[in-house]
């Protein structure tokens, strides 16, 4: 059985730390829990775990509601790995977790144990009283946010004249509202919290829809517009649409842009490779693609980078590589499927047993969670419903 080793640290409190050992089948709901004894909070808030350490990622995010299905083997942890974890969404008490080792044990850990402490635990609320800013005000744009949503929460027929005329009033009022935002995220934030969180999902979708409806230049100048609210999202999907409109130059130098800028994340290097393919650099695209299924921090990325692969393989009709890779995955899933089948067995005796060593490498990730439904976001991240995205043919 392996044994994690975490540090916490608060990131109010960076001289404040916690080490902790937990078993591979603990779950972070586990982890939660040990950081709320440890820093004594008051456990009647919401939090979440962001595997890739970024705040509010929502690629990377494991939402309370779903920490006590996913255990800390399933995340491909090793040592030097770090991610986050947030407690208190109005407050955002973040903390950092880093793992300092992976060791073996002949029996599982049955509860976390704590291995070194250093520093006090920092009050909960202090901090917030002396050196919170206040919220900002965000009502005088509520009407144009509004607007927006009414206007694309439709789903406009873009085949019709009433819905281009709608798709251009959108374009209109999303610059209105960018303008006004003055690249200020806060705003942005406090805004999308006010207007029910519906706001962002349909921003994601408009430079693309924008530009496939002819109107390349605006969608262009909205997706550059965005990028302060999320550059991996909204300048990756620059580069695909000026690609797709035939702007090779400008296409390639904002990938090239984006990819020694954030290129960790893994979702700025599949839409790169969505780019090459655009282009015609099938190489490129193929070598983009497979670095992604070698280091995807999650099953939602590695699917789609598969995807992606095949669809390049099958122009170019390799058929024995894309019969090695169905192989590959369907051994994943079925070896997936064993040690779930031994987690559960594990769990329903008294006494620990050890796992027959599962792991073919640390960086091995599996599919959590229930099938995704229809309306759902989907799960490659593009944050579009499912039906509208990798679900359109299913």
């Amino acid at each position: 059985m392996y044994v994690y080793r975490l540090r916490i640290r608060p990131e109010r409190a960076p001289d404040v730390w916690r080490v902790f050992e937990f078993s591979a089948r603990h779950t972070l709901h586990d982890v939660h829990n040990a950081i709320q004894r440890a820093f004594k909070l008051d456990d009647d808030h919401l939090y979440a775990f962001y595997r890739s350490g970024k705040h509010w990622d929502r690629a990377s995010e494991v939402a309370h509601e779903d920490a006590d299905r996913v255990r800390l083997f399933q995340l491909g942890l090793a040592p030097g790995k770090r991610f986050s974890y947030v407690f208190d969404f109005g407050d955002e008490l973040w903390h950092q977790l880093e793992v300092v080792a992976v060791s073996e044990s002949e029996s599982a850990l049955e509860e976390p144990l704590l291995v070194e402490a250093v520093g006090a635990a920092p009050p909960q609320y202090e901090h917030l009283e002396s050196d919170a800013l206040p919220s900002p005000d965000v009502n005088e744009l509520l009407p144009l946010a509004s607007e927006l949503v009414g206007l694309l929460a439709s789903e406009p027929d873009l085949a019709t004249d009433a819905g281009l005329q709608s798709l251009r009033s959108a374009h209109r009022v999303a610059v209105d509202l960018t303008d006004r935002l003055e690249a200020d995220a806060a705003r942005f934030w406090a805004m999308e919290e006010a207007s029910d969180g519906e706001l962002l999902g349909l921003l994601l979708e408009l430079p693309l829809v924008l530009a496939r409806a002819g109107m390349v230049d605006e969608g262009d100048e909205l997706a550059l517009a965005l990028s302060f609210v999320d550059p991996a999202h909204f300048l990756a999907d620059r580069a695909i649409l000026l690609a797709e409109a035939g702007q090779r130059e400008t296409a390639l130098s904002q990938v090239r842009e984006n990819l020694q800028s954030m290129g960790d994340d893994a979702w700025v290097e599949v839409k790169a490779g969505n780019v090459y393919a655009l282009l015609g650099e099938a190489a490129e695209a193929e070598a983009r693609f497979r670095a992604v299924l070698e280091r995807a921090p999650d099953d939602a990325t590695r699917a789609a980078a598969r995807v992606h692969l095949l669809v390049l393989l099958r122009s170019q009709h390799r058929e024995a590589e894309i019969a090695a890779l169905e192989t590959a995955e369907r051994l994943r899933i079925e070896e997936q499927q064993r040690i779930e089948e031994q987690l559960r067995t594990h769990d329903s005796l008294a006494e620990p047993v050890a796992l027959e060593a599962p792991w073919r490498s640390p960086d091995t990730t599996y599919r959590l969670g229930p099938k995704v439904g229809r309306n759902d976001p989907c799960p490659c991240g593009s944050r579009k419903k499912h039906k509208k995205c990798c679900g359109a043919n299913a």
